[in-house]
C-alpha cells in the first residue's frame, strides 16, 4: 500500500511509502540531519496549497525532489488516504497481486545477481507454460481435450498471466476440470522424463480427474454436514461404556493398521498385537 498526499500530516517523510514509481520502497536517499518523525505536512505551503520548494530543495536530493514535483496537490488538502498502487482504481486485485509477486522476485534477483540475469527469472515462467501446455510430451493430453482451442488462443508468455486469462473464460467446473488436467500434464511429463512414462495416458488422465472430482463431492459433504449442526464423521468421539469403536488405517507399504479403542485401547500393527493404558 502507498499514501496518496492529501495534507500530508499522516505521512513520514522518511518511512512511508509515498513517492510515485512501481514500488512501495521508502525516500532512496533520506537525509540523515532531517528530524526522524518528518511529515509530508511540514513540505506543504498550507497558504498555497503548493509544495514548498525551499523545504524540498534543501532535504532531498534533485532525482527525490523531480518525483515530489510530479504529485499533484489539491487546494482542499484533504484527508491522506491509502491506495493499492499497483492497480489503476487503487483497489486490490488478484491480478495486480500476482503482478506484484511476479515483480518482487524478478527484483530480488535483480539485487542479487544484476539486472543482466533477470531474463533467467523470467525463463522460469515461461518454461512452466511449455513444460504444462506446449511440450510433446503433454499435447496428447490436451490436443483432444475439450480445452483444446482455448490453449490454441491462451497466452503463453508466462504461466501466472495464461492462467489468469484462463480463469475468466471457464466457470468454475470448467476450472477445476482444467486444474486436473494440467496436474496429470505436469505428473505424465515427469514420468517421461525420468524415465517411468505411463503405461496409458487416457487412464492417467482421467484419474486425476476422478481424484479431484471425489475430492469435490468430499468436501461439499463435510461442509454440507458442518453448516447443518450435524457432528461429522470425521471427527472422533470416546464411545460409549460397553462398546469399543475400531478406526482402521492402511498403507501400501505399511500394512494394515488398527485401533480397538474403549476402557483399553489396542492397536494392531502388521499381525502385532500390543495393549496400551488411556492416559
Amino acid at each position: 500500500m502507498k499514501w496518496r498526499v492529501g495534507d500530508g500530516e499522516s505521512i513520514n517523510v522518511w518511512d512511508e511509502a509515498w513517492l510515485p514509481g512501481d514500488s512501495v520502497t521508502v525516500v532512496p536517499t533520506p537525509n540523515l540531519t532531517s528530524l526522524a518523525d518528518l511529515v509530508v505536512a511540514n513540505l506543504i505551503d498550507k497558504d498555497a496549497g503548493e509544495w514548498n520548494w525551499d523545504v524540498i530543495n534543501a532535504l532531498f536530493t534533485p532525482e527525490d525532489a523531480n518525483l515530489i514535483r510530479s504529485i499533484p496537490l489539491s487546494k482542499r488538502l484533504p484527508t491522506d488516504v491509502r491506495y493499492w498502487w499497483p492497480s489503476n482504481d487503487g483497489i486490490y486485485s488478484t491480478k495486480s497481486g500476482y503482478w506484484l509477486g511476479k515483480l518482487g522476485h524478478i527484483r530480488g534477483w535483480e539485487q542479487h545477481y544484476g539486472a543482466d540475469f533477470d531474463v533467467l527469472w523470467r525463463l522460469v515462467w515461461e518454461t512452466i507454460c511449455h513444460a504444462i501446455f506446449e511440450c510433446a510430451n503433454v499435447r496428447q493430453i490436451w490436443n483432444p481435450s475439450p480445452f483444446h482451442s482455448l490453449l490454441c488462443d491462451a497466452p503463453m508468455t508466462n504461466f501466472g498471466e495464461m492462467l489468469l486469462w484462463v480463469s475468466t473464460r471457464l466457470n468454475k467446473d470448467e476450472l477445476l476440470s482444467f486444474s486436473a488436467m494440467a496436474w496429470a500434464a505436469w505428473s505424465y511429463r515427469n514420468s517421461v522424463i525420468f524415465n517411468n512414462p505411463w503405461s496409458c495416458v487416457v487412464n492417467g488422465t482421467l484419474g486425476f480427474m476422478k481424484l479431484v472430482g471425489e475430492y469435490k463431492k468430499y468436501n461439499a459433504a463435510v461442509s454440507c454436514v458442518r453448516g447443518s449442526g450435524v457432528q461429522s464423521r470425521s471427527s472422533w468421539q470416546v464411545p460409549n461404556v460397553g462398546c469399543v469403536k475400531i478406526n482402521t488405517d492402511a498403507a501400501m507399504l505399511a500394512g494394515i493398521g488398527i485401533n480397538v479403542n474403549g476402557p483399553k485401547s489396542f492397536k494392531f500393527e502388521n499381525k502385532q498385537e500390543k495393549a496400551e493404558e488411556d492416559s
